[in-house]
């Protein structure tokens, strides 16, 4: 009796219970690890000169719709308007940083001794290819996000502040919808596209859109997807909502 006492004191956990503990390490290093990888895939992303500019025209276009709205007055701060200017605020600020992105990444990586730095600290070519992949989804989306969200705020001075408010969820979700999806297709052409990836890019884009709007119908395409998606949204945000 007194020594199973004694044993339970010295081992309180059996086998399995290492076990989970060791698994529970080994996640946890593995998870810090691909945060690591994300995070050195981001920087790199953020330092090319697509991503720069992306901040640079997404922040510019806001601020000038906002300027033409202060002219013109709260008339101008209408529906139409915001979503027109959404729509705009999202390519100018994507196309930069998604080209970017789309440019040859994995060479560049294996150009600069990234792939052989990630080898050496246990990350495979796979894990770090789905990282750049999720790296450029979170740049775009924040390309898009930030300036669009700056633009509702600042129409909230000009117009009726809780209409402009009430679009934040949406704004949000639309930035996120745009990241994931032009970020999925910038990092897949780069993939797969290699050194013509930004052209690749821009042929999955730009080809489906332009047959779209002369044969089919305008939402059968990747810019028709991100304008119902965005008008979606909006109307979600501000249900029975007519005007801004």
């Amino acid at each position: 009796m007194a020594a199973a006492a004694l044993a339970a004191l010295v081992v309180p956990a059996g086998l399995g219970d290492v076990g989970q503990l060791v698994s529970r390490a080994s996640t946890a290093k593995l998870n810090r690890r691909d945060g690591a990888v994300l995070a050195l895939c981001r920087y790199r992303l953020s330092t090319r000169f697509g991503a720069r500019l992306s901040w640079l025209v997404g922040i510019g276009a806001a601020l000038l719709v906002f300027g033409v709205t202060v002219v013109g007055g709260e008339a101008m701060a209408n529906r139409e308007l915001l979503i027109g200017s959404m729509r705009w605020i999202a390519w100018l600020a994507a196309t930069p940083v998604a080209l970017a992105a789309a440019a040859a990444p994995a060479e560049r990586d294996r150009r600069e001794g990234v792939d052989v730095l990630a080898a050496i600290h246990g990350v495979s070519a796979v894990r770090l290819e789905l990282a750049r992949g999720l790296a450029a989804m979170v740049a775009i989306g924040l390309r898009i996000g930030l300036p669009s969200l700056l633009l509702c705020l600042l129409m909230a001075t000009v117009g009726p502040a809780w209409r402009h408010l009430l679009l934040v969820p949406g704004v949000a979700l639309f930035a996120a919808w745009g990241g994931v999806l032009i970020g999925g297709i910038a990092a897949a052409s780069g993939h797969f596209g290699g050194a013509r990836g930004r052209s690749l890019l821009a042929a999955v884009v730009l080809l489906p859109w332009l047959l779209s709007e002369l044969w089919v119908t305008p939402g059968l395409s990747i810019p028709g997807g991100m304008d119902m998606m965005l008008t979606f949204l909006v109307d979600m945000s501000t249900p029975g909502v007519r005007g801004l």
